[in-house]
């Protein structure tokens, strides 16, 4: 079992969450069936997630981590007012740094422009080594006038697939501005 702390932005925001990449069965929820929500009350937005997933939430920090032992979706809602900027390319450029410190052998390709949660997203999917086991992983970042998004979605490269269906619609269920 590989367990080590992720950080969004590491070196300029505080946060951290666990990673827990394990033998484990595929997934086999249904993409068209999450009928599990998590919210953030303080931060305003929310997920829906597979029912049988675990969720850990970090105190002091907007963040939510679901789980299902083999993959993680990384939810990160910062304050703007703790960034260096609120421009979604150079906070996608911080994170970049960051995942360049945990994988060897990374490489990246830009994913096309997106809408999610009504905002618009940049992103990308990269490929690279953690502990000897190689990942697969995509993340995308948005921003308001309030907060930056940060969407973690990550598995281990030859199970990637089989969470497809799943990852998009968690990300499809992105809600935010749920408070003010």
């Amino acid at each position: 079992m590989l367990s080590r702390p992720r950080s969004a932005l590491m070196l300029t925001v505080a946060l951290a969450a666990t990673a827990l990449l394990h033998s484990a069965s595929a997934d086999t929820s249904s993409a068209l069936d999450l009928p599990t929500t998590m919210t953030n009350d303080e931060a305003g937005f929310a997920m829906s997630y597979p029912p049988t997933w675990g969720v850990t939430t970090y105190t002091g920090a907007n963040q939510i981590d679901f789980n299902d032992g083999l993959t993680f979706v990384i939810v990160d809602a910062i304050e703007l007012d703790a960034l260096p900027t609120s421009d979604p390319a150079a906070l996608l450029e911080l994170l970049v740094d960051d995942l360049q410190a945990f994988l060897s052998d990374l490489e990246m390709t830009d994913l096309p422009d997106q809408v999610v949660g009504g905002l618009d997203a940049i992103g990308i999917s990269y490929t690279g080594t953690d502990e000897g086991l190689d990942v697969r992983g995509t993340v995308l970042v948005m921003a308001d006038e309030r907060y930056a998004y940060l969407i973690n979605l990550e598995a281990a490269a030859d199970e990637f697939a089989s969470y497809a269906a799943t990852f998009d619609a968690m990300v499809t269920s992105f809600q935010r501005g749920l408070t003010e």
